[in-house]
């Protein structure tokens, strides 16, 4: 028995996905254990090799104390409202 519960476990482990990690910029504190994240990407044009960058904000989970203008990383989690699916893993 102890076989087959070990196996199942093992399953379970293996099925669930890595959660994505993003690092940004704190933007916004004015919310409740609620705060906003500017993550900036930058990608290279194919063909003319240009460095375009692009932002995007996001809605965080906070218990920590944070302050506008920190660097900090995010971690997906399960939905914790309409918009927020995200939290504060650490300041950097």
């Amino acid at each position: 028995m102890t076989n087959k519960q070990d196996k199942e476990q093992d399953n379970v482990k293996a099925a669930s996905p890595k959660r994505k990690i993003l690092n940004g910029v704190v933007t916004s504190i004015k919310m409740d254990k609620t705060i906003v994240v500017r993550v900036v990407s930058k990608k290279m044009h194919p063909l003319y090799k240009k460095i375009l960058s692009s932002s995007k904000k996001y809605l965080a989970h906070s218990d920590k104390k944070v302050n506008v203008g920190d660097a900090i990383e995010l971690e997906q989690c399960k939905p914790l409202s309409k918009c927020k699916k995200w939290r504060v893993l650490s300041k950097q």
